[in-house]
């Protein structure tokens, strides 16, 4: 957290978004267990970072990442702790915004 606003100003800061694919008897419902580590990983996409916010600490008290909430075309998996993780996530978030 101390570090990344200092980063941008060295350069781009660039992440590699990406997922590794289930064959059709990997389990989805516990993520505790790994998949082999020859299961094929993709990349989904690239977020690179050029700046941060001025006010980077009182911005961030505003997002609020629900795990279930997916885009048209994207289905949640059949992993039990989406729905945990969006109830947490929103009592966090409340808590951060009373």
């Amino acid at each position: 957290m101390d570090e990344l606003p200092e980063r941008p100003k060295r350069g781009p800061v660039t992440f590699h978004l990406k997922a590794q694919l289930a064959a059709a008897d990997d389990s989805t419902k516990d993520a505790t267990k790994p998949w082999p580590e020859s299961r094929k990983v993709v990349e989904l996409g690239v977020l690179t970072i050029d700046r941060t916010a001025a006010n980077s600490a009182e911005v961030q008290k505003t997002l609020l990442f629900l795990p279930g909430q997916l885009t048209d075309g994207i289905e949640q998996s059949d992993d039990p702790l989406i729905d945990v993780r969006n109830g947490a996530y929103a009592v966090s978030f409340s808590r951060r915004n009373p």
